[in-house]
């Protein structure tokens, strides 16, 4: 049977007839134990004990530390590559095997972590490096830009920014050997500013403190960083026996073609007993002498799949809404929402154009010096925070007097004194005519579960009524779909009829209005006339 348009089509599960909400009460049982068990199952993906661990491991390594001359380095003050060899010699490398006491005068225990965290393989007394850590570094060739000829006397050559085409390849740079990806076992690396599609020059380390820092320092006087760098990378992973997680740790330092340093810091951690983890994994663990064992894939694969069924169960609990039919005020907000779905689409349409134009604006005013500007889809999430009020303003201000707050309040008028008001009016004129309509709109849930409930206990509970219209008229007959689309027809028809009064009325008003102005101009004419023969006679 094809459904009229006049059939409320918010959810496929109606509550009209005692059979329609006998069958719907039986789906949504169903579906609460499927719902229950998808839930139960998403939620052992993740773990409170993975998340304190992954916090306390991006802490120790964020957290400032003291180098010899009492001076401080951490992750985040890594801005040239020398500060990249002090932080890898004075923090990694300690917080790797600890530093000897000294029981001189002098000695501060504050100054820095005097407990050994490496005994052997383990790395905080509880967990299992896979394999030593390794630097790895991308870098690009000379001469991949051009160079302006009056500064040959400072500079003979062009170092480009990265890119696939200027990567250097080379098979062996400084002792390091170069690996593709799929020899490393690693995904591609996104740093801040670009994607790194490649595997680059490895050197491994070892368990040893003393071998670890001579290759640091090793590096540091080959210049085994350099102008044409553009990534580096100190990774490692570790296994928690206890929790029985594998964690990936990844140092990222992206080296701009300006000479400065973008640090970053990336950890994913994953359950080790996951389909995803190759059964004999612990085999290589143990097998795997010297040898680094990368887990990207394992870990992208466990990020794919827990993305999905998170994806799953928020789909899941969103079906419950269209069980929530029996509800009035949930039923009349649905169908609300379908009424305004084609001017929602349109106010979306203006909303995009309108943050997308300042957002675009705010690159070009601000770009260079504000981070909140620094590119278009920074700047469109900055004017999406900007509306729920999750922005510096007097930082903008402070930088641009001027045309900060032109920008500002020319924006916050626009969206809130506009936009909001019209997403306001469409929304509330929808609900007025959904809330028309559920005066046609019975509902028989609570019917069906009171008569059930009288039904069981014998006539312990009150026997119920038979639903009602809201303005009173009782149904003394089975109600099916065809009255249903009569009584909708009625009111549709009713309101049309009312409709076509109003404009009616307008109309006579406009008939009215004209015939007076009629009149009134030929009163004028006649009024002209009369004094232009006036001043004739007086002439």
């Amino acid at each position: 049977m094809r459904k009229s348009r006049f059939y409320s089509n918010y959810g496929n599960y109606q509550y009209t007839s005692e059979e329609d909400t006998k069958s719907a009460l039986i789906q949504l049982s169903i579906f609460s134990v499927y719902l229950i068990c998808l839930t139960i199952v998403c939620s052992s993906l993740t773990s409170e004990y993975f998340h304190h661990f992954t916090n306390g491991m991006r802490t120790l390594f964020q957290r400032p530390h003291h180098m010899m001359d009492n001076r401080t380095i951490s992750f985040r003050e890594v801005i040239t590559i020398g500060d990249f060899w002090n932080y890898m010699e004075y923090v990694v490398i300690n917080l790797f095997h600890g530093v000897e006491y000294d029981e001189t005068p002098n000695w501060d225990s504050n100054l820095a972590n005097n407990r050994p965290l490496l005994h052997g393989k383990m790395i905080l007394n509880e967990s299992l490096l896979l394999g030593p850590p390794r630097l790895r570094q991308i870098r690009v060739r000379n001469d991949t830009c051009p160079l302006n000829a009056a500064f040959f006397r400072y500079y003979n050559t062009c170092v480009a920014p990265y890119s696939k085409e200027v990567e250097f390849k080379e098979p062996v740079f400084k002792g390091s050997t170069f690996k593709t990806m799929s020899e490393l076992g690693v995904t591609s690396t996104i740093g801040r500013v670009n994607t790194y599609h490649s595997g680059g020059y490895v050197q491994s380390l070892t368990y040893e403190k003393d071998i670890n820092r001579g290759i640091i320092r090793h590096l540091n006087y080959t210049k085994w960083l350099d102008r044409n760098s553009r990534l580096v990378l100190f990774e490692f992973g570790v296994v928690n026996l206890n929790s029985n997680g594998l964690q990936s740790v990844k140092l990222i330092f992206e080296i701009m073609p300006t000479g400065l340093i973008n640090s970053l810091y990336k950890s994913d951690i994953i359950y080790a007993n996951s389909p995803f983890i190759s059964s004999d994994i612990f085999e290589i663990i143990n097998n795997a002498k010297g040898k680094f064992i990368p887990l990207d894939h394992e870990i992208l694969a466990y990020k794919i799949h827990q993305d999905l069924m998170g994806f799953s169960v928020f789909f899941s609990w969103m079906v419950v809404l269209k069980f929530m039919n029996f509800n009035p005020v949930l039923r009349t907000i649905g169908r609300a929402m379908q009424m305004a779905a084609t001017d929602l689409c349109a106010f979306a349409v203006m909303f995009f154009i309108a943050i997308a134009s300042y957002g675009n604006l705010g690159v070009m005013l601000f770009g260079g010096s504000n981070e909140n500007f620094i590119d278009f889809p920074t700047a469109f999430l900055t004017m999406v925070r900007m509306i729920v009020r999750d922005f510096n303003y007097f930082e903008l201000e402070d930088d641009f007097h001027v045309l900060g707050p032109i920008f500002f309040i020319t924006y916050v008028m626009f969206m809130f004194f506009v936009l909001l008001n019209m997403f306001l009016a469409v929304i509330i004129l929808a609900f007025r005519t959904a809330t028309k309509m559920e005066a046609y709109e019975p509902n028989f849930f609570w019917y069906y579960i009171r008569k059930q409930l009288y039904r069981v206990t014998n006539g312990l509970f009150k026997a119920p009524k038979y639903p009602k219209f809201r303005d009173g008229i009782a149904l003394n007959q089975q109600l099916d779909a065809k009255k249903l689309r009569e009584l909708r027809l009625i009111k549709y028809y009713t309101e049309t009829e009312e409709d076509l009064d109003t404009l009616l009325s307008r109309l006579d008003l406009i008939e009215n209005i004209f015939h007076r102005l009629t009149h009134n101009m030929d009163d004028l004419i006649e009024n002209a006339k009369h004094n232009s023969k006036t001043v004739k006679q007086q002439k």
